[in-house]
Parts: structure tokens; C-alpha cells; sequence
């Protein structure tokens, strides 16, 4: 990048300063006489700072207010954001709505400048400066690629095909040339799942929601699509911020979320084959089916298949007559069946996707603290889940994200290089807090001086945490479902875990606090 030429804009009133340079015009002033008179022609000064801000590829830099630049880095379903003022002093700039913006850093002057945001103009309103002067004011905000991934509505059914592929058809068949893919991991099978009229960008959410997967689109319009447990931060935080710099950390611990029973309701799925069989009695003509039928309909009588047309439609040419709605099979053309003749009919119907999974060892750990049965209950309710193993992935899914407290906190530092979506370790012991965390967001503040200050917000749900044990002090509020329902089919969300230590029981010991088998934690339980 070339060295941009930077200097301070036209202050609003005489009380701001009398004497102000004017860079891109070569000019020094002096406010005189209620107005700015230039009074040199030598050109001011020329300085190298570390960002570059462009609009359409035109570079703006030195009339961006360094002060009001803003940019959020947010985690998967939110939308990257940047805002700052323009100070068009010469009336020289044309910015609307729509123009792709990018935004340039580097550290320290000779250092190569990094993209840190991409993205297009989402509001920029125009103010006067000065009444009557053609100097005017641009605050404007931009958005991420992300939001163009809306403009599409996809409608796709997909069947035994795994997230990463479904990811890159979806980008060829309705954003090809526009957004790439080389980012896209494979991640999980997908047994089924039918997109309907839904916005692409969604339909990415859903797969990563699905699978446990985070997701974004980088500001070169390449989509990235992979699990949280891959993307290290390039700090970590402990007691002596030898390697990451920080100030003013917050952690909090947050179990309104727990959720370790899931109840799924969904569409419906088609039932195997069924067979109902009657007995005739001599005299009925209708036959009541135990569900309401779906193609393949087959009738048998003494063991011989009829023939079988649909009810108010048909009229003539068939054995029987099927009525979907009153789950019925009525006589046509066949005469009543004799007393004792068996009536056979192999048919489909639609069941109700109703499915339950549990994180038992979640449930155990709770009742262990609370003194109840430690079952936090949550239904979800979506109809496009059409399959019991699609119904099990996502309740999989919840469960992996909330069957223990979420774990979240916020810092302040100056160091560049953190993203949403990194796995942030935190080694202090002190503050019991000795595990990898998820970045949430990243929100960069660029001072008077041109460098950037960052605060960084992280989170996690991850399970079997001393920390969350220990923050389950109060009761919580229970989501239960209590509907006069069938449940299908039951899955089991598990965790196992190895001890490795053998305990020798002959052996004194000294320490009060020991193993305890119940919490499967240490020094929570007296030995006795």
C-alpha cells in the first residue's frame, strides 16, 4: 500500500482552533473575519498511518474521523458491521447506499496491511457542516457480505448428503462466481432436510445449528464453514498477561439456558407398510381403517389382491373405494362380503415426528447441586424436520450447546489478531477458570492515535465444569412440556468419561477432601 496523505479537517467554530491544515487541498488557514483565509501555499504536512479505508476502490482515508471508526466481528448468524464519519470538507466524495466498502490495517508503519473489513454501504446520511458553506458530514454504516446471501431463496430437498456439500450446492446454484467455498469443511451426514423458500444465508445457519457447526463469510466473500473446537485464538489469557494483554475482565456464569431434556416436534414422516385386517360380518360396505391412509394402497380379500379407486371420484370399474379423510374402504363394484370373509389392506400413513434425548450425565450433575432430579426440559417445534434421525441432530445439537451453564466474560486489549469464532484459552487457576472458550465478538474502537482497541466477549456451554457445579446455587425455572402425546422414538444423548486414577482404599488418608463418586468431582466430599 502507498503512504496516504492525512491531516486534520476544518474545526466547526473559532473555539475549536484558530489554525487548521488542509491536506488534500496544500493549504494553511486562519479563521479571520468570521471565515477560513488561506494564507500559504506550501503544502502541509504528509503523514503514513495504519488504515486505509476505501469506497468503489477510491480511497478516503484521510477524510474518515479516526476517532469514529467502529468495527463488530460477530459469531455465525449476525452480521459483521462498520460505521464511521466522513468529513467531505471540498464537496469532493459521492457515497450512497450499496458501494462496497473495504477497510485496511496494519500494526506499525512498514508492516503489510491486512483486510480486518468487506462489506457495502448500508446507510450513509448527509448533513451540512456549515449553513451555506458546500462542506458536509457522511455517517455512515456498512454490513458484511453476509446480507447478500439473503437476496436468493432456495428450494432444495437433500437426502443422505453431508452439511459442507449441501453448503457448496447451495453457493453454485444460486451465488455461483459471486461467493467461493474452499472453506467449507465436509461435517456431518444429513439424512434429510427440505429448504422452502428460504433465504440461502439461513439455510447455512440451519445446517450449522444442526451439527454443532459455526460458520461465516469472510470479507473476501469466501464462506468458512467448520467446528468450534478447530480455530485457536492467537492469545491466550492467564494471571500474568504474558501472552495476552488484557484489562477489565468480567466473567459471568448463566444457567438460563440449560436445557438437558429435548423434546422435538416436527412434520411427519412416512410410516413402513402396514397391514390392517377385518372380519366381515355378512353385511357392513365400509370398512374403518385404524389411520388415515397414504399410497400404496392394496386391498385383499380372501388373500386376493382388488382393485381400488378413490371415493366420490370413481363411480364405476373398482372392487372398493378408498376415503382418505373418513379412513375408509367402501364396496363399489364388489358385492358384500360373505360373514367371516377377511378383508386385507396394506397402506402408508404420516406420523407425527415426536422424539425425546437426554443428556443424562447433565441431569446428574444438576441433581447432585439442586437436591431434585436435575431435568431441565425444552421443546422445540419446527416442521421441517421431517425425519426421527434429523429430529435426533438437532435435539443433539441443543443439547451439546446448553446441557450445562453458560460460562461468558468480556476484556479489553490492544492486541490485534482476535476473530469470532476462535477457541480463547483461559489458564487461571486463581479464578477456576482453566478452559477454552468461544469467541462471540470482537468490537475494534481506532483511537485519536490511528490504532485499534479491542473488546472481546466469549462464552461457552461446555459440560462437566467445576466452575458450573459450583454456580448452581439457585433454582431455576423449568420449560416442561406435558402434552397427551406419542413419543415414537426415544434417543439418549451420553457422555462418557475415563478415570485414569486408581484409588487405594487401604491407604490413610490425610486430605478431608477426596474423590467423590456421586458428583464424579474432587474435593467436594468428606472421607469417611
Amino acid at each position: 500500500m502507498q503512504a496516504i496523505s492525512y491531516g486534520f479537517s476544518l474545526p466547526a467554530s473559532a473555539e475549536e482552533g484558530q489554525i487548521s491544515l488542509l491536506p488534500q487541498v496544500g493549504q494553511a488557514y486562519i479563521y479571520l473575519n468570521a471565515g477560513w483565509q488561506s494564507f500559504s501555499g506550501v503544502p502541509a504536512y504528509d503523514f503514513e498511518f495504519n488504515h486505509i479505508v476505501t469506497i468503489n476502490d477510491e480511497d478516503i482515508s484521510s477524510y474518515v474521523i479516526n476517532r469514529s471508526l467502529k468495527l463488530n466481528n460477530i459469531l455465525s448468524s449476525k452480521t459483521d458491521t462498520c460505521s464511521f464519519i466522513v468529513e467531505d470538507l471540498s464537496h469532493t466524495l459521492d457515497i450512497a447506499e450499496g458501494m462496497e466498502i473495504e477497510i485496511w490495517y496494519r500494526l506499525a508503519l512498514g508492516d503489510t496491511f491486512d483486510l480486518i473489513f468487506g462489506g457495502e454501504v448500508n446507510k450513509c446520511p448527509k448533513s451540512e457542516l456549515a449553513s451555506g458553506q458546500t462542506t458536509f458530514e457522511y455517517a455512515v454504516s456498512g454490513t458484511d457480505f453476509r446480507k447478500r446471501l439473503n437476496r436468493k431463496l432456495a428450494i432444495e430437498t437433500y437426502s443422505a448428503e453431508y452439511a459442507g456439500d449441501i453448503i457448496k450446492d447451495l453457493i453454485d446454484s444460486y451465488y455461483a462466481g459471486e461467493f467461493t467455498y474452499d472453506d467449507v469443511l465436509t461435517g456431518d451426514l444429513i439424512t434429510t432436510i427440505s429448504f422452502n423458500y428460504k433465504p440461502v444465508a439461513d439455510c447455512i445457519a440451519e445446517l450449522a445449528k444442526l451439527i454443532g457447526y459455526d460458520w461465516y463469510v469472510d470479507y473476501n466473500k469466501g464462506i468458512h464453514f467448520f467446528s468450534s473446537d478447530t480455530n485457536a485464538a492467537p492469545y491466550q489469557l492467564d494471571e500474568t498477561s504474558v501472552t495476552g494483554h488484557y484489562k477489565d475482565l468480567k466473567i459471568a456464569v448463566d444457567k438460563s439456558q440449560l436445557r438437558n431434556r429435548i423434546f422435538i416436534r416436527g412434520g411427519y414422516y412416512s410410516s413402513n407398510l402396514y397391514t390392517d385386517e377385518q372380519v366381515a360380518d355378512g353385511k357392513a360396505t365400509g370398512f374403518l381403517l385404524q389411520y388415515p391412509p397414504k399410497s400404496p394402497i392394496t386391498v385383499y380379500v380372501g388373500g386376493i389382491a382388488k382393485t381400488c379407486g378413490i371415493d366420490n371420484i370413481d363411480t364405476t370399474g373398482f372392487d372398493f373405494v378408498v376415503n382418505y379423510k373418513e379412513k375408509l374402504i367402501k364396496n363399489l363394484d364388489l358385492a358384500t362380503l360373505g360373514a367371516t370373509t377377511v378383508l386385507k389392506v396394506t397402506y402408508t400413513y404420516d406420523i407425527e415426528v415426536l422424539t425425546q434425548d437426554d443428556d443424562f450425565t447433565s441431569q446428574a450433575a444438576v441433581a447432585a447441586v439442586e437436591e431434585n432430579d436435575g431435568i431441565y426440559e425444552f421443546v422445540i417445534t419446527d416442521d421441517n424436520i421431517n425425519s426421527l434421525q434429523l429430529a435426533h441432530d438437532r435435539a443433539w445439537s441443543e443439547l451439546n450447546r446448553y446441557s450445562s451453564a453458560e460460562i461468558s466474560g468480556t476484556f479489553l486489549t490492544d492486541q490485534y489478531g482476535y476473530q469470532a469464532g476462535q477457541l480463547l484459552t483461559l489458564d487461571m487457576p486463581t479464578w477456576e477458570y482453566q478452559k477454552d472458550y468461544l469467541i462471540q465478538k470482537v468490537t475494534a474502537q481506532m483511537r485519536n492515535d490511528g490504532k485499534l482497541f479491542y473488546n472481546i466477549s466469549f462464552a461457552t456451554s461446555t459440560k462437566g465444569l467445576t466452575e458450573f457445579l459450583k454456580a448452581l446455587w439457585e433454582q431455576g425455572t423449568k420449560v416442561i412440556v406435558r402434552e397427551n402425546e406419542t413419543i415414537h422414538d426415544l434417543g439418549v444423548f451420553t457422555e462418557s468419561m475415563v478415570l485414569s486414577e486408581t484409588i487405594d482404599y487401604t491407604t490413610e488418608h490425610i486430605s478431608t477432601y477426596v474423590y467423590n463418586n456421586a458428583t464424579s468431582m474432587w474435593n467436594l466430599a468428606e472421607w469417611s
